[in-house]
């Protein structure tokens, strides 16, 4: 059981976390909100369990945390706010819930080493909310066809394009003249 003695819990919310927690930090179920600088620079912080009665993240809350490896966002948080994980240059893997609506500005700034996420259908993401490098996919299966690509360009070489029964299917439409337009 991890020692909460000096983290500041108030209403349902995590609003501070001494900056040299180390490892994991396990959230307390019913933990409604995580606060604005809440763990702000705790640089040897490495996981966070968020529990799904999160609903809010408010900006910065993880600002500069910089051993910050993964993190799942839970499903009823809709807004990741600017600068929420900015500076979390370790952050590698992010969940985003279905239920986001929106990825304001700079809420992944320099996380150095997220190459890739992927971003529900109908969620808004702002400019700059993650770095230049970073790849942004709307769904499992586009990120899957990607890989594949990668993996045939490996093999064979550049310019492969993936086809057989597991491409995407080529749609059909029918002009006013009754021919196809493929």
């Amino acid at each position: 059981m991890q020692d909460l003695s000096n983290v500041l819990i108030e209403d349902g919310a995590i609003l501070h976390c001494p900056d040299d927690f180390p490892g994991e930090f396990i959230l307390p179920d019913g933990c409604t909100a995580i606060g604005r600088w809440a763990f702000h620079q705790c640089s040897v912080l490495t996981g966070i369990h968020i529990p799904d009665s999160v609903t809010t993240i408010d900006d910065r809350s993880f600002h500069g945390c910089s051993s910050l490896a993964s993190v799942c966002i839970p499903d009823r948080v809709g807004i990741i706010q600017s600068g929420t994980f900015a500076q979390c240059t370790s952050l590698s893997t992010v969940r985003i819930p279905a239920g986001c609506k929106t990825i304001e500005a700079g809420a992944f700034e320099n996380c150095k080493s997220l190459s890739h996420v992927i971003v529900p259908e109908g969620c808004d993401v702002c400019k700059g909310a993650f770095p230049a490098t970073c790849q942004i996919f709307r769904s499992a299966a586009e990120y899957r066809l990607h890989l594949a690509k990668e993996m045939a360009e490996e093999m064979v070489g550049d310019g492969v394009d993936i086809v057989g029964m597991h491409a995407p299917q080529i749609e059909q439409t029918v002009d006013s003249s009754g021919g196809r337009d493929i």
